[in-house]
Formats: C-alpha cells, structure tokens, sequence
C-alpha cells in the first residue's frame, strides 16, 4: 500500500468516516500530488478578487497537505477545480472536506469564516456579504463554513448556506437561505466535513464528524420569489475578505488550515456512466439496509448522507431515475 493511501486510512479513522475507495461519477483528490495541475485560482467575475494567492495558499508534498491561509485583511482568494460536470436542483449529490485548523485568531465583535463550497465559476463573485464599496455578488454557492468569531450574533457558529441563481437580483442576498449551529470546532485535529443535496425534497444537508448537523430548504428560511435555484460546475475553497467586519479596521479572521482530502459524488450512478438506470437500480437495491462503512460501494446509493441506505433514499433514487 502506497504510504499517502495508508496515511488516508488513518486519517478517515481518526475523523470517524470512512471516505469510499472509489467515488464512481465525481472525484477524490488527497493532494499526493501537486494540486495547482488540476485546481486554479479564480478570476472574477466582479470586484472582491485578490492577486496574492501565492501568500494565501500553498503546497505541502511532504505532508500532501494543501494549506490556506485565511486573512480576511486581504482580498477575497478562491481556488477551485471543475466537477466537470454541472449540478442543478434537479441532480442528486455529496461534496466532502477533510481539513484541519492549525491555527486561529479569531476577534471578538467581528464575523468572518473558514469555508469549502460547491460554486459556479462564471456567476460567483468574490463578494459574500457586501460591502461598504459594493453589494454582495456570491450567486450560486452551496457553502460549509465555520465561523469562529463570538460577536452580537453569538457563536462560534458552524453554518450552512445557499446563495441561489441571480434570476435578475442585483444582490445575492435576494437568493439566500442559511442555518447553522452555535459550537465551536477543534484545533489541531482532523475533522470531516460532509454536504449533500436531496431533489426529491429540495433539501440540503450539512454534517461533521464533531457531530453537528444541519438541513436547509430551498423553498424556505430566505429564499425569495422564484423559490431557491443553483447550478454549480466547481468545488471551490475560499478565503474572503472583510466584506462582513462588524469593527472595521480591525481583522476579522487570521488562520492556518490544511486541506488533507475532498471529493465529490453523484448519487445514484452506482456505474459512473452518466445516466441513473435499471443497472443503478439493482446496485441501490442490493445496498437495501447497508452501512457505508460496511459497504463503501455503497456510498452512490446514500442519498442524504447519513451513512445507511433506507426508504428514504429509494425514494430519493426514485426521483432521479433518467434511464430504462
């Protein structure tokens, strides 16, 4: 066994997930090579974009570690890498972070955030939360985020959120919807953080391997009229910067985070042929009443992520079946 997949191994039991050997229609990356052949740094669209990504975010080979470095003092910085494909409401899937805080000042009164997301590459600004000089311009973007501040909002706070389609808003905030859990998350240790996304009943789904739990509708909790959309074509890390800085000048955020694994999955092509048929029923079927941690094969046929295949997933593959 090569020592990063053992390392792997190890890591996945320390966090308390078991992240499946093979994820079908959809990638892993664990960084056990240079990841800037295969992730960018994004350019746009719209102001909020920053050129020091060479200060923001490096490459640990030894450790095959990506490591970021959040300071909300400086413009907003977000890699990503394409799906290669492209997610809307009606498509079923999983995204999953396997990261690490090393280090974290994080002032009281202020409110910044540590975040992964599944984002669109022409339609999501670097702008999350507006700004003095501008209205916020993040279209487009399921995000997992710690926010580790204590501030008039309470916290820390761990959040789910969904900025939805422009459909002709001039603020993403005409398209949002959000829930989070006031806790705070470890330092120095390995933790998993896991979204996925339900069409049957429009809902998405936010875990960690600390035991927090979350669920956000689109068709509630602030999302406007047209009820909430998305299309998303990147899994994207970004640092933002202090759009959102309760006490300005002050720096809401500095911290060290190492990216040890990601992926992301298209749930219920158990074939990775691009189409959801009767092939990918029988292998759901088979997986009837199955953990993912006995059954890693099984992981397409988990729709809402919470380790085991039930009725409720059938119902799930049920709504996404595209083929005889």
């Amino acid at each position: 066994m090569h020592s990063h997949a053992l390392r792997w191994l190890l890591v996945t039991a320390a966090v308390g997930y078991l992240v499946p050997i093979s994820y079908g229609s959809g990638f892993e990356d664990d960084f056990s090579t240079d990841p800037f052949a295969r992730w960018s740094i994004a350019d746009g669209p719209g102001e909020g974009f920053g050129d020091n990504s060479n200060a923001q975010i490096a490459y640990d080979g030894t450790a095959h570690e990506l490591l970021v470095h959040y300071d909300s003092s400086q413009l907003t910085v977000r890699l990503q890498r394409s799906l290669e494909a492209v997610l809307t409401p009606d498509r079923a899937f999983k995204f999953s972070a396997v990261l690490r805080i090393d280090s974290l000042i994080a002032p009281p009164e202020d409110f910044m955030q540590v975040c992964v997301a599944l984002t669109n590459s022409d339609t999501t600004g670097g702008v999350r939360a507006g700004a003095s000089i501008q209205s916020a311009n993040t279209f487009d973007n399921l995000e997992l985020a710690y926010f580790p501040n204590t501030s008039i909002f309470g916290g820390p706070f761990v959040t789910l959120s969904v900025q939805g389609s422009p459909q002709g808003a001039e603020h993403a905030f005409a398209h949002f919807g959000f829930t989070s859990n006031e806790t705070a998350l470890p330092v120095g240790e390995p933790m998993e953080w896991r979204g996925a996304y339900t069409p049957v009943d429009r809902l998405v789904h936010f875990r960690t391997s600390s035991g927090v739990q979350l669920t956000q509708s689109l068709d509630a909790g602030g999302f406007f009229d047209p009820p909430g959309t998305f299309s998303v074509d990147t899994f994207a890390i970004t640092s933002y910067f202090d759009g959102a800085d309760l006490t300005p000048p002050s720096v809401s955020l500095l911290a060290d985070v190492a990216y040890l694994h990601v992926s992301w999955l298209r749930c219920g092509d158990a074939d990775a042929d691009e189409d959801i048929d009767l092939a990918d029923a029988a292998a759901a079927q088979n997986c009837f009443g199955q953990t993912v941690a006995d059954r890693p094969e099984c992981d397409a046929a988990d729709f809402d992520d919470d380790g085991t295949v039930a009725i409720p997933d059938h119902a799930s593959f049920a709504a996404v079946m595209t083929g005889p």
